[in-house]
């Protein structure tokens, strides 16, 4: 699962910007990602409103190197937003990637690319 934050914009760009990295993440021998379904609302709900705002859900290929693929991309695509944040979550394992990149942030990185190779 994967979450994007961002207190700084109101939902419909949270929307957007949620669209735009599972457009960067699209890396077919890599990794199928798609929005995630709200199954909250009620059936008759239109179609455009069945999805969790600012949520994706990752299938990764069983190959090596494959979430390390996604976890930089993730980490590219937030780079010179400072208030946008994304939580990747393995089971029970979250790591939050902020939009500043620090040596602090790149050592939490490893560790929990190391926890699941």
């Amino acid at each position: 699962m994967i979450r994007v934050v961002d207190p700084a914009i109101d939902e419909e760009a949270l929307d957007r910007v949620t669209r735009n990295l599972r457009s960067a993440l699209s890396y077919p021998d890599i990794a199928h990602v798609e929005l995630v379904r709200d199954d909250t609302l009620p059936p008759d709900a239109k179609s455009g409103e069945a999805f969790v705002v600012g949520a994706l859900l990752a299938t990764l290929a069983q190959q090596p190197g494959a979430l390390n693929v996604v976890v930089n991309t993730v980490r590219d695509w937030l780079s010179g937003h400072a208030s946008r944040s994304v939580e990747l979550r393995i089971g029970r394992d979250t790591l939050t990637v902020k939009g500043v990149s620090s040596r602090d942030q790149r050592r939490v990185i490893d560790a929990f690319l190391e926890r699941h190779r």
